[in-house]
């Protein structure tokens, strides 16, 4: 869960600074962490 959060930070200080291009990639990576995450979860 820390990780998710520490992720979930990233996104938002992405979005603060407006780069767009990061953004995305952190996302998809967030994304990425999150299916991996859920899958390890179950």
């Amino acid at each position: 869960m820390a990780r998710y959060v520490n992720m979930y930070s990233m996104v938002c200080y992405s979005m603060k600074t407006q780069r767009i291009g990061e953004q995305r990639l952190i996302r998809d990576d967030l994304l990425l962490e999150i299916d991996e995450a859920v899958e390890d979860a179950v």
